[in-house]
């Protein structure tokens, strides 16, 4: 009866998960082969044949550091498939991990707020954000980086509230092996899940602060935890096999080190990756995030700097710590896994590029402080609106806000990887601004376009990077892809045809063949190149 009554209760919650994976379904091959793709099925086969047979290849291998945890997975499942197939099932498997995370979110975010429908606002503004909707439909790194830490951030807000519950102290070790499996494999799919262990240490840290009496299960609880997570993440990482603590300082070295040869368009200037300013992540997170997300985190970070200011000066900020601490454990979770990756790619000049896509995995908390600041704005302003107008014109004004991403993602499918928001100022010219389709995914409707147009039995492509090579060679049935010959010269292609990747610019052709435009800009071109 319990369990009847608990899905009762989150209904709309687990109604969404449904839609969403019936929406997914229908929609997941419309989607190309990204950019790194090709490289993370290296990754996934090298590593799995080292787990299977010792294949000494991964030891020197150029992208052994990059962790493996999903990507051996689906390669387990999916290597027996042909190409074809291969790589819709991996999108259909990414998709279907961002919906569990999806779910785990709803119940952080419940166990944050107490209450169901902020908790669905929250869960609806992470599935409507259409950068992070995109790529839950391809990009096997970033997005299941992002699942983990929900993962790990709903064990350990259960952690949390387990501490005080005497009776049940199985349930806590439970929890804390959970925990340290959410954060073992966040570390082996990016390092920078390391920075999980820290936060959950200051969370039980906080909770010392509430009762030292309970100083020895605290400890006891973090030394397991710590035990249990190094054990899983050297388990889930194949490089750390044969030494451990060697191999982790030079993932961490690597990763932060790892040089990047090409350069990124920022606000119209070509700058190498590892010289960018200390505000490329601000900037790129705030004109790429839907304006409803934007102001709830704006409100909620003033809200929150006065609340503390005032507390300090009434000198009862230290009293409000010891008094809250279990709900203070978790918000400090949430803040930590918002600022903490932030300020340290600032601080070590850590190479960015594509935008903050390395960074994804910090949205779901600032969308939990959108939430609480949305809220706060809420309850301020209730005493001052009619009983009866105030839920309308609330409800009306985050309707409107949601519209805003959702007719986007409707009008401009399967391009929801380029969207900004007005802060990026006038459409049309962002492409002399900032990389549009930088994974090259459209390619997959160029490359369809020039098949059902041209009659030709061999059509000669001059593709101006790889993805475009990767969707005729790996996605595209055998059959239709030998209709396309991929040339070397453009003086001996046929088409001519580009995402504009690292060329802002126009091209000289003049026979446009075909262009797709989001929102006036164009983020990909065919030229019919003459006598060929």
């Amino acid at each position: 009866m319990k369990v009847i009554h608990f899905l009762k209760s989150h209904i709309p919650a687990f109604l969404l998960i449904l839609g969403l994976f019936f929406l997914g379904n229908g929609i997941y091959r419309d989607y190309g082969i990204p950019w790194d793709e090709k490289a993370q099925i290296d990754i996934a086969r090298i590593n799995y044949e080292y787990i299977r047979n010792g294949n000494p290849e991964l030891l020197t291998f150029v992208d052994r550091y990059y962790g493996p945890f999903f990507e051996v997975g689906m390669y387990h499942f999916l290597k027996e498939l042909s190409p074809s197939r291969y790589f819709v099932a991996r999108h259909l498997a990414v998709y279907s991990i961002h919906l569990a995370g999806l779910l785990a979110f709803y119940f952080l975010s419940w166990l944050i707020f107490k209450k169901r429908r902020w908790a669905f606002l929250a869960m609806v503004l992470l599935a409507v954000s259409p950068r992070i909707f995109a790529d839950s439909l391809y990009n096997a790194k970033d997005i299941p980086l992002l699942d983990a830490y929900i993962f790990a951030g709903l064990t350990l807000a259960l952690i949390v509230h387990a501490i005080k519950d005497e009776r049940k102290p199985w349930l806590l070790s439970l929890l804390i092996l959970a925990h340290a499996v959410t954060t073992a494999v966040a570390v082996s799919t990016r390092i920078s899940g390391l920075v999980i262990i820290c936060l959950t240490l200051s969370a039980i840290l906080i909770l010392l602060l509430e009762n030292r009496a309970n100083w020895k299960k605290l400890c006891l609880a973090a030394g397991g935890y710590l035990f249990l997570a190094a054990g899983f993440t050297i388990l889930f990482w194949p490089i750390l096999w044969h030494d451990p603590l060697h191999q982790l300082v030079n993932a961490l070295v690597e990763m932060n080190a790892r040089p990047y040869k090409s350069t990124d368009l920022y606000m119209g200037q070509m700058i190498a990756g590892g010289d960018l300013p200390w505000h490329y992540l601000p900037v790129w997170i705030g004109i790429t995030t839907p304006l409803i997300v934007m102001v709830g985190f704006i409100i909620s970070q003033v809200w929150l700097a006065f609340t503390a200011i005032i507390a300090y000066q009434r000198k009862k900020l230290w009293t409000a710590i010891k008094d809250q601490s279990n709900q203070i454990s978790v918000w400090l979770y949430v803040l930590g896994w918002l600022y903490l990756p932030v300020i340290g790619v600032i601080i070590l000049r850590t190479t960015l590029y594509d935008g903050w896509r390395h960074l994804f995995f910090i949205y779901p908390a600032m969308v939990v402080m959108s939430v609480w600041g949305i809220r706060q704005a809420v309850g301020s302003l209730a005493p001052y609106i009619s009983c009866r107008l105030g839920p309308w014109l609330f409800g009306g004004i985050l309707l409107a806000g949601l519209m805003e991403p959702v007719v986007f993602m409707i009008g401009n499918h399967p391009y929801e990887n380029v969207y900004f928001n007005a802060l990026a100022g006038s459409p049309a010219g962002l492409r002399q601004k900032y990389e549009m389709d930088y994974w090259g995914l459209s390619y997959k409707q160029a490359m369809d376009h020039v098949l059902a147009t041209d009659a030709s039995p061999e059509i000669k492509i001059y593709c101006a990077n790889s993805p475009c090579k990767s969707y005729i060679r790996l996605m595209l049935p055998d059959a239709v892809a030998r209709r396309l010959k991929i040339v070397e010269s453009v003086d001996r292609a046929d088409y001519f045809v580009s995402n504009y990747r690292g060329h802002p610019e126009d091209y000289d052709y003049k026979n446009k063949y075909y262009s797709i435009t989001v929102r006036g800009a164009e983020i990909m071109a065919i030229f019919k190149l003459a006598g060929n």
